[in-house]
């Protein structure tokens, strides 16, 4: 963690972006048929949320999923809340077949303007994994960076490793699921290695055209953490369009 100027930032998180951004394209091979879905769905995702720092607030999320071929997965997220912290994230998600399963890999460049602190959050995740019908697992590396709205002193988190184990009940493609996760990221946040999230989500495509959403999600007191009294918990209701 250290300080530096604003120009240097900009120009380190460029380049650091485009080449996560060129080497995941390089990666992508074809995908297996039994995983691959031409689906494009977009999604609306109100949530309420709750947290020892920022006290209750209301969030409203918008995610898009489109494939692009039979080798690459693309999707956009981006969450308003009233508690004057919005947060926008990419992912590119190129995909390798198994004969069980498929191996993926993952970019993300990631945007926090936290308003009410005055500060800019910028965030890169790069990671790979593994997935079947009824088990998801992806470990990779985080890096953050916090620079004030006035362009002071500028803190950085270089070395943080991220991960994600979710479970399924049914396998993925089936008109509906639920599943149960422990990881230190989800669609709008990072933490810290030591600061894992706890994900039970529910989903229902009620028509061709139509899925219905739900996910509760809780940081828990005590695990590890530095600041054992911070917690958070979520619950999210949402619609999706589906688009053959």
């Amino acid at each position: 963690m250290y300080i530096c100027g604003g120009m240097e930032f900009k120009r380190r998180i460029v380049l650091l972006v485009c080449g996560m951004v060129a080497a995941v394209s390089a990666s992508a091979a074809g995908l297996s048929a039994g995983f691959y879905t031409a689906l494009v769905v977009a999604e609306f995702l109100p949530e309420y949320s709750y947290n020892k720092s920022w006290g209750s607030m209301v969030n409203f999320d918008l995610k898009s999923t489109l494939p692009l071929g039979r080798v690459f997965e693309f999707e956009t997220r981006l969450q308003l809340s009233t508690a004057n912290v919005h947060t926008i994230n990419i992912v590119a998600r190129p995909r390798i077949p198994l004969k069980t399963g498929e191996l993926f890999f993952e970019a993300e460049p990631y945007y926090r303007i936290i308003a009410r602190d005055r500060t800019h959050e910028v965030a890169v995740v790069a990671g790979f994994g593994y997935r079947f019908d009824y088990l998801s697992i992806m470990l990779g590396w985080s890096g953050r960076w916090l620079v004030p709205f006035n362009g002071g002193g500028k803190v950085e988190e270089l070395a943080n490793i991220v991960y994600r184990v979710e479970v399924f009940c049914r396998p993925q493609q089936c008109k509906w699921n639920i599943s149960a996760c422990v990881s230190n990221i989800d669609d709008f946040q990072i933490e810290r290695w030591q600061q894992p999230l706890v994900m039970i989500g529910a989903r229902y495509d009620l028509f061709d055209f139509l899925r219905l959403s739900a996910r509760v999600e809780c940081k828990p007191t005590g695990i590890c953490h530095e600041t054992g009294s911070f917690y958070g918990i979520s619950a999210r209701l949402g619609v999706g369009f589906i688009l053959n």
